[in-house]
């Protein structure tokens, strides 16, 4: 209902990275505060606003798809891969 509180989820794996916007509806502009390896995934903590970071995690296709600290970014979503608690 409208007004009411809840808390939404999703999981790493199922946002998405891109250097331009996208045209969908849930595209948020960030920065890519810290990469880390992890053998076939790279994660990523995106700010997405000040104390606002979220994890995102893709597989690695070589060095030259890896985002760099500082760069600026847009997250993605599919509104299917949200999970709404009330």
């Amino acid at each position: 209902a409208p007004g009411k509180r809840v808390r939404l989820s999703l999981r790493p794996e199922r946002l998405d990275l891109a250097t331009a916007a996208a045209a969908a509806v849930n595209c948020w502009h960030g920065r890519v505060r810290e990469a880390t390896f992890r053998g076939e995934l790279v994660r990523y903590g995106v700010e997405l606003g000040p104390g606002l970071i979220v994890s995102v995690s893709r597989p690695y296709r070589g060095q030259e798809t890896i985002f760099a600290p500082g760069q600026e970014v847009f997250v993605t979503s599919r509104p299917d891969d949200w999970r709404v608690f009330g």
